[in-house]
């Protein structure tokens, strides 16, 4: 599901994704360039079919911090997640080597 630069999608519309639990092949996730936060990534690591075979993830050039990020990690099926246009500061964790 490609929601690139939808504009008018924010966290509030995201929140639906809750109610998708029929999605048991969704393996595709973007959300960059809309104005999301990190309530989505919340939302979204909640949702019935980020737990199945949701591979990859892009949630780069949004509002998400590094507090948003962290919620990611209790996605197993996750391979790549693109987070490009986010902070360095987002990326200072245990993991960054700067």
């Amino acid at each position: 599901m490609d929601l690139t630069g939808f504009i008018n999608v924010t966290d509030s519309g995201v929140i639906h994704f809750q109610e998708l639990r029929g999605l048991r092949e969704l393996i595709h996730l973007s959300l960059s360039k809309i104005l999301i936060k990190n309530k989505t990534l919340s939302t979204i690591c909640k949702s019935t079919f980020a737990n199945r075979k949701l591979k990859y993830l892009d949630v780069g050039y949004t509002h998400v911090t590094d507090k948003g990020v962290r919620e990611l990690r209790n996605i197993s099926s996750l391979k790549p997640v693109r987070l490009n246009g986010i902070t360095k500061k987002v990326c200072e964790d245990e993991y960054y080597d700067a």
